[in-house]
């Protein structure tokens, strides 16, 4: 975890950052309140800030109540506050946590003690990210639940745009044998296909792409800088990796296979995560009708609507 310490003192900047140092912790350093905001800004990898109250330029109490008010919120890491003081009174303690602190050090203060702070603070903030990533994760699956999988298709799509990159998108869905045996709870069949499908997709895609529970039985990928060839090669070769034999056997079912339909951001001149939507689940529901073991549907062209060829035509 990376450590933020700020303090105009610069022997107990220094005497600090061993400490840290120490315990195991990467440590960045600055010499006022400025300096400590500019480096917060540009890494947001900084979970826990040591803050001293008296420093130039912004104290520590008034760059506590920036952090709280402009650094703070669900979409970045969460982060805790240390103030240190020369003075333990009880006012200064209460405007110090009421700037916005999460804590509060009183120098001189012992090596236990701060190593007990710290530990604490890197405790919080595990169980703060934790609880995050549970919300965002879905039960069955264990992938991003559906509005967090929408919300890194927009995030991508943005940054496609910005650095002209294609963003390719799939939509995957395992099968249902028609009739299903009598014994066979379609519910529980689902559930099963879907863990095991998930747990294979973990293995097979690529460290920086995105998977998402996006509906009952779909699961999408959100793949950056991806073509429509490349989103092709890369649906056949899941469509061939993937496995989903051993559920269909214990259910006493023939195996069926899975269905996956795409489509890349490059088709489009004005791609919204609305539209890509769309089209992978145009593509998808094209692919689940394929004559087995045809599986795969890429959309490679936009298709045009009845209404743009009725405009076009006058």
């Amino acid at each position: 975890m990376r450590i933020l310490i700020a303090d105009d003192d610069l022997i107990s900047l220094l005497a600090l950052e061993k400490c840290l140092v120490d315990l195991g912790y990467e440590v960045v350093t600055a010499r006022n309140g400025l300096e400590a905001w500019d480096k917060l800004i540009h890494d947001p990898a900084i979970q826990i800030i040591i803050l001293d109250w008296m420093m130039p330029g912004m104290d520590g109490i008034s760059l506590a109540k920036r952090i709280k008010a402009e650094l703070t919120d669900d979409k970045q890491l969460p982060r805790h506050v240390i103030i240190l003081s020369g003075t333990d009174g009880y006012d200064e303690i209460i405007r110090g946590l009421s700037s916005g602190a999460d804590d509060y050090l009183v120098k001189p203060y012992s090596f236990n003690e701060l190593r007990i702070r710290v530990k604490r603070a890197e405790k919080m903030l595990n169980e703060e990210q934790e609880r995050r990533r549970l919300v965002n994760v879905d039960p069955v699956t264990l992938l991003w639940n559906r509005a967090k999988i929408i919300e890194f298709l927009e995030e991508e799509l943005a940054r496609g745009l910005r650095n002209f990159h294609p963003t390719g998108t799939l939509l995957i869905s395992p099968t249902l044998p028609h009739p299903l045996r009598p014994a066979a709870s379609p519910h529980q069949l689902e559930k099963s296909l879907l863990e095991t499908l998930s747990s294979q997709l973990r293995q097979k895609i690529r460290c920086y792409d995105k998977a998402g529970r996006f509906g009952r039985r779909e699961i999408m990928i959100i793949l950056p800088q991806t073509s429509s060839r490349e989103l092709k090669t890369i649906g056949q070769r899941l469509s061939q990796n993937i496995n989903l034999d051993s559920v269909y056997y214990s259910y006493r079912l023939p195996s069926s296979k899975v269905a996956i339909g795409g489509v890349s951001s490059e088709i489009f001149p004005h791609p919204s995560a609305e539209v890509i939507i769309s089209a992978c689940k145009k593509a998808l529901s094209t692919a689940l009708h394929l004559r087995y073991p045809e599986s795969v549907y890429i959309i490679e062209k936009k298709e045009v609507t009845h209404h743009e060829r009725r405009t076009n035509t006058r």
